[in-house]
């Protein structure tokens, strides 16, 4: 009995130290483990994403970003513009105060007149009314950037070889090389203003990329006399603060401005500039027409 008791009791003793040195083990192997959880947990913190460090220090993306500099945008480049227009006035009419506002504002704004304006109008007269000093003179008034006349025949550029007048457009194109282009819209009651505006629309063909886009002006008097040719204008320019500086560049042609209610008279042309305006419910505006336009 005492054989079987001592033998239970050495058993039972073998037992009780079994499961404590298992514990021991169990818990050692524990320790291990929460050490190396912690370590883990130091390495990966060291390597966390720049967002989650800015949580853990509680500094929000928004307050990263705003406080690296701003990033600069691409500054605006200058447009070059060109208005190509048959007689001198005509610059003036079609979009004068529109041209102004763009000057104000820093572009470059080149004017090209196409015929010298007098010889045919006032031959019969037997005398010259001076055209050229009047548009030397509205020139500077409104500012132009660079203004030429080519001095070709009054009325008669349909006489003209229409390659010769190509031509001329295209080196004046490749000289200054516009993005922009103004000149007569289509169906103008005037020859002369029908093949400007051709020899404008073969010179600006696809092909010199520098010219974005070609715009039709209206021109009083000639424009919108015809009952197949409507001019809808799809573009308008509000110009308040620059109609008075058309008007006084026109009031330089002595010769071309009439007396109200004549399209040409300034009081005329001051109508007409509420007229459009009011259209887009503003003071003053100019209206044009697109001809062509390429975005790239």
């Amino acid at each position: 009995m005492f054989l079987s008791r001592n033998s239970t009791g050495q058993i039972a003793s073998r037992q009780h130290t079994d499961r404590t040195s298992g514990r021991r083990r169990q818990d050692s192997r524990g320790l291990r483990a929460r050490k190396h959880i912690a370590s883990s947990l130091t390495a990966v913190d060291r390597t966390l994403p720049n967002r989650a460090l800015e949580r853990r220090r509680h500094v929000g993306p928004m307050q990263r970003n705003l406080a690296q500099p701003a990033r600069r945008l691409p500054e605006r480049a200058t447009p070059t513009v060109l208005v190509v227009a048959a007689h001198p006035d005509d610059e003036i009419l079609g979009g004068g105060a529109t041209y102004a506002k763009r000057l104000a504002r820093g572009d470059r704004v080149h004017a090209v007149i196409m015929c010298e304006g007098e010889s045919v109008r006032y031959a019969m007269q037997r005398r010259t009314v001076g055209q050229q000093e009047h548009a030397r003179k509205a020139a500077e008034t409104l500012g132009f950037t660079s203004f030429r006349c080519l001095m070709l025949p009054d009325q008669r550029l349909d006489a003209c070889s229409q390659i010769d007048l190509n031509q001329k457009l295209e080196a004046i194109l490749d000289e200054l090389r516009p993005s922009i282009v103004y000149t007569h819209c289509p169906g103008d009651i005037n020859r002369d203003h029908q093949v400007t505006h051709e020899s404008v629309m073969v010179a600006t063909r696809p092909g010199r990329d520098f010219i974005c886009e070609v715009v039709g002006f209206e021109t009083p008097s000639t424009t919108g006399l015809w009952n197949t040719h409507c001019f809808n204008p799809d573009t308008f320019t509000v110009v308040d603060d620059t109609l008075e500086k058309k008007l006084a560049a026109m009031a330089c042609y002595e010769t071309e401005t009439n007396t109200f209610p004549h399209p040409r008279s300034i009081d005329s042309l001051r109508h007409r500039a509420h007229y459009w305006g009011n259209i887009i419910q503003q003071v003053a505006a100019e209206p044009f027409m697109t001809l062509r336009r390429i975005e790239r």
